[in-house]
């Protein structure tokens, strides 16, 4: 990271009280590492659902993306924390954002769909949004809640989602990428949130079953890139 960045990451690590800088850092970096050799010029990003984690934007910032960036989520804070840290930012990069369901945005301007630690909260808002509960303001926060409303998620259900998640990259142009991982938050680390981890290795392999029979390959890194262990990850092309 650029020593302006950090200089901004400390600042914010203050104003919220964030306990994880250095691992926050490594995320940025081992993000960067992997989308810079998926970038070309010309390429635009969306991002679906990054909540207020601004791990893109520092992580387009530290490889001179100098694209356009668009940042799509439902919850109406996360689209205001997301603007205001690029503000500060300054990066190369535009950004644009749409606080909208994933599900309503047209992807074919778009040659690149970035999807940090989306899975898991995709499947959990659109059971509550079934069950008539209110995930980002009475789940989305509470351990208890979030415990219970996994206990109750079924494979099904999850499947279904996923599903249409697939679909919906259906929509990116020949040649496009997705890149899609889930990693154990630190909320769910220090709650002990494990009832779903199974289901979501399972929803991965889901996903990358339905993404190839749509045209997609994964995608081949250089073999110095690493991806971390523990964590999932889906690199994929439509060809």
């Amino acid at each position: 990271m650029k020593e302006k960045d950090l200089q901004l990451l400390d600042e914010l690590v203050k104003l919220v009280g964030y306990k994880h800088k250095d691992k926050f850092i490594d995320g940025v970096e081992k993000i960067a590492e992997i989308l810079h050799p998926l970038i070309t010029t010309g390429t635009n990003i969306i991002e679906f659902g990054p909540g207020i984690s601004p791990k893109s934007l520092f992580a387009l910032s530290t490889i001179d993306y100098d694209g356009i960036l668009t940042i799509a989520d439902i919850n109406p804070e996360a689209i205001k924390a997301q603007s205001y840290i690029y503000s500060r930012l300054k990066p190369l990069f535009r950004l644009n954002t749409y606080c909208a369901n994933l599900f309503s945005l047209p992807l074919q301007d778009y040659n690149l769909v970035f999807c940090n630690h989306l899975i898991d909260d995709l499947v959990a808002a659109d059971f509550a949004n079934n069950q008539s509960l209110d995930f980002h303001n009475s789940i989305f926060n509470s351990p208890e809640n979030q415990q219970q409303l996994w206990s109750q998620i079924t494979r099904e259900s999850a499947i279904e989602t996923t599903t249409k998640f697939a679909q919906k990259l259906m929509e990116l142009p020949l040649g496009s990428k997705s890149v899609i991982n889930h990693y154990q938050a630190n909320f769910d680390l220090v709650n002990q949130i494990t009832n779903k981890d199974h289901l979501i290795t399972d929803l991965f392999l889901h996903l990358r079953k339905l993404l190839i029979e749509g045209s997609f390959e994964e995608f081949k890194l250089k073999s110095n890139i690493t991806l971390p262990k523990n964590e999932l990850w889906l690199i994929m092309e439509r060809k």
